[in-house]
């Protein structure tokens, strides 16, 4: 073989070496940056959940505990929000929610049930 085909293959053999190093470099570069995206849409789409939660809880609670009528439409909309963060978040916090739930329809059971109680 002569010297100047060795000397051609050898800057051929280098170029695609660095080409594709350069490829896979972007690429994995993306990879971590698209990844790192959706970490953050998840983690702002479960502090919405978690915000409204907060709020329709409080509210139905507080209905809870004025009201002696329970008020259903609040009921389902926290069980949709639960459902939801079935999907999204880790089973403890689905069974802190749960403890909120059944916390909120308890209050109201209670309230009915004093309402209902004859004075004595």
């Amino acid at each position: 073989m002569d010297i100047a085909y060795i000397s051609a293959l050898s800057a051929l053999a280098g170029s695609v070496v660095g080409g594709l190093t350069s490829g896979i470099t972007t690429w994995l570069g993306l990879r971590s940056q698209a990844r790192a995206g959706q970490l953050a849409h998840d983690k702002s789409q479960r502090e919405d959940l978690y915000r409204d939660f907060i709020v329709a809880a409080s509210q139905a609670y507080g209905n809870a505990v004025v009201s002696n009528e329970p008020q259903i439409q609040e009921l389902v909309a926290l069980y949709a929000m639960i459902s939801r963060m079935r999907i999204l978040s880790s089973p403890t916090i689905v069974a802190c929610a749960d403890k909120i739930m059944r916390a909120t329809i308890d209050t109201s059971a209670d309230m009915r049930s004093r309402a209902e109680a004859p004075f004595v």
